[in-house]
């Protein structure tokens, strides 16, 4: 079973006191796992752990998985947000990886792009982390698990 895992992370920003203090989690190859919070909790600061995007302060991640990280989006060059969005997000749902970690997969999206997307990350074959605030389409993706932060 191919899987990431945090253990015993704790992290900072510069000058702030720890987002995380000793957090240990798991995540495998299989399910969908919606990240939840407030704005400023560490939603996409945890993503970018698993991801290799930012190193912790102490412990460590741990993963013998092929990841695939996108991150929240802004718009690019002469395609739209939307258009941009939808590309980057095939590709990522078409790449090898067991798992793949998306953040505010739906910003940008219209309605018939969010429907697009919704069908896509149901036949996906791998493991889903995502972080959204966008609860009908979290609902619509039929999570198995949810994490507050």
């Amino acid at each position: 079973m191919k899987s990431i895992s945090l253990l015993n992370v704790s992290f900072a920003y510069s000058g702030c006191d720890d987002l995380f203090h000793d957090l240990s989690i798991a995540f495998h190859d299989t399910g969908t796992v919606a990240i939840v919070g407030d704005n400023g909790c560490g939603k996409s600061t945890l993503l970018k752990l698993l991801a290799g995007q930012l190193s912790a302060d102490s412990g460590r991640v741990i993963s013998n998985a092929v990841v695939e990280y996108l991150p929240q989006m802004t718009p690019h060059g002469d395609k739209s947000g939307g258009q941009h969005q939808m590309v980057e997000l095939m590709r990522v749902l078409n790449s090898n990886a067991n798992i793949v970690l998306l953040d505010e997969p739906t910003n940008s999206l219209d309605i018939k792009s969010t429907a697009i997307l919704e069908s896509a990350l149901a036949q996906y074959q791998g493991a889903i982390l995502l972080v959204s605030h966008d609860n009908d389409f979290v609902k619509n993706v039929n999570m198995n698990k949810f994490i507050a932060l």
